[in-house]
């Protein structure tokens, strides 16, 4: 019951803020997003001017196959000690920028494959965030991409890593060709 009442309570307070994802967004012609510049491994949004890994922490970008290998799912700390041997500006994103990408207009996956492959929808695909639960300080949010629901979790739980980093002041310009 308290996990429901959380749970409500993180959608509301979560939908009026119109950061939170555009329900107007589609894909036409399996092409990916026209707020996506896709490099490789990289996605660059043009709304949030947020670059994204398009693999989950543990998997890596192959051209023509896209994320290959398996998420690591980790505690939050072990999470943080990864990013920051990875450097490079890569970080845990906060639970607005995460929620951006969920795809609003669909049942899972609750993202956009074609930017972001490799999600499972047969098994929960929940990513942290590095936002706590101001109503929780204990739990940190996450969003589940099989369903697109926000969640909270302690920091020992283990979860998926999506990477983000701000962009430089000249953003990328060159699209990759979907595959």
């Amino acid at each position: 019951m308290i996990r429901f009442i959380l749970c409500i309570a993180i959608a509301v307070s979560l939908h009026p803020n119109p950061v939170f994802g555009d329900s107007t967004r589609k894909v036409t012609n399996g092409s990916p997003l026209p707020r996506f510049i896709l490099n490789k491994g990289e996605a660059f949004d043009q709304t949030t001017q947020l670059i994204w890994s398009r693999c989950s922490l543990g998997t890596t970008w192959s051209k023509g196959n896209g994320c290959m290998g398996t998420p690591h799912l980790m505690p939050l700390e072990d999470a943080k000690k990864s990013i920051e041997k990875i450097g490079d500006g890569w970080r845990l994103p906060t639970i607005q920028e995460l929620y951006s990408i969920v795809k609003q207009d669909c049942t899972g996956p609750a993202i956009e494959t074609t930017v972001f492959p490799g999600i499972n929808i047969e098994e929960e695909s929940p990513y942290w965030t590095i936002s706590r639960v101001e109503e929780v300080p204990i739990l940190i949010y996450c969003i589940d991409f099989r369903n697109g629901m926000v969640d909270g979790h302690s920091e020992g739980f283990p979860l998926a890593v999506r990477l983000v980093r701000n962009a430089p002041k000249t953003p990328p310009s060159q699209k990759e060709r979907p595959r």
